[in-house]
């Protein structure tokens, strides 16, 4: 609900899609990513770093995988972000409102 409408945040997960860990987002641009991460760190949420390579986890040498081979998923993990779920997002008003702020406010990529 926080993030309905949103011009930049684009939720990845669909009402009835299963339990879900992480909450995934997608921003806009890829550039955009590194600062929804500060600003929710600023804010007290910290952001899940799930799928954020073509293959997870980022850094495990990507067994084989070629640059290239996947290119839209390639593009997709570049977006990626991921808020907590469960006991973890146990979210103050503060913290809401926050939230509330950078859905609707697309920040200088």
């Amino acid at each position: 609900e926080l993030l309905a409408g949103s011009p930049w945040l684009r939720p990845l997960a669909t009402p009835g899609s299963g339990p879900l860990l992480r909450y995934p987002l997608a921003v806009a641009e890829p550039a955009q990513r590194a600062p929804l991460q500060a600003a929710l760190r600023a804010l007290g949420i910290e952001p899940g770093v799930w799928f954020d390579d073509v293959v997870h986890p980022s850094g495990s040498q990507r067994h084989g995988y070629l640059a290239g081979s996947c290119s839209h998923g390639e593009a997709l993990a570049a977006r990626i972000v991921n808020l907590p779920l469960g006991w973890h997002a146990r979210l103050s008003t503060r913290q809401i409102d926050g939230l509330r702020r950078l859905a609707r406010a697309v920040p200088a990529a």
